[in-house]
């Protein structure tokens, strides 16, 4: 991949998010196959155009919400977790909206149910006080919460980078099921 100057990664990442406006998935593939950054994009210049607040890129696409380009940002690197300039995640601001299917949507893609925003308020707190919701979603949308959250005594980040490993990482996660026997070797030290 080319090395890109400010200016045409500038460029390249106003296309994204127009292609994001206009719901547009290839132009959206095609312009993260080009290196368009999905974390940390420095957009004012864009957002100084169009006349709007400077949003990151989750909260922008959530805006324009197609469940096909959301996957592709999220599979492109796009960070869940970045928070707007209040400290909301995009999680908290489908929840606080009521958008069941977006809640289920970026619980399914990692988001994470235990936010906090700057003020300390999680997104828990913010789907128990939610008001204006059909009941029946209100209660759906608590229950994904829940269900996407750890056990009780469960670390969440452990659990998460464990379940992309996939894999035996570390003693803890092993099992003995039969006993192991150290036979002591005169030159090599021990043997199995």
């Amino acid at each position: 991949m080319a090395t890109l100057d400010d200016n045409q990664q500038a460029a390249l990442n106003a296309l994204l998010y127009d292609a994001v406006a206009s719901r547009n998935l290839d132009r959206v593939q095609l312009c993260l196959s080009r290196g368009a950054q999905t974390t940390q994009a420095n957009m004012e210049d864009y957002f100084q155009a169009r006349n709007e607040s400077p949003s990151p890129l989750p909260h922008f696409a959530f805006r324009y919400y197609d469940r096909a380009i959301f996957e592709a940002l999220a599979e492109g690197g796009m960070a869940l977790a970045e928070k707007d300039s209040f400290g909301y995640t995009v999680l908290a601001r489908a929840v606080s909206q009521q958008k069941l299917s977006c809640v289920e949507h970026m619980l399914a893609l990692g988001a994470d149910p235990l936010a906090a925003n700057h003020s300390g308020t999680t997104i828990l707190a913010q789907a128990r006080s939610a008001s204006g919701a059909a009941a029946g979603d209100h209660d759906k949308i608590i229950d994904a919460l829940l269900n996407a959250m750890p056990a009780a005594g469960a670390d969440f980040a452990a659990a998460a980078k464990k379940a992309e490993a996939g894999a035996v990482a570390t003693s803890e996660d092993l099992v003995v099921n039969k006993p192991i026997t150290l036979t002591p070797r005169k030159k090599d030290g021990l043997q199995l």
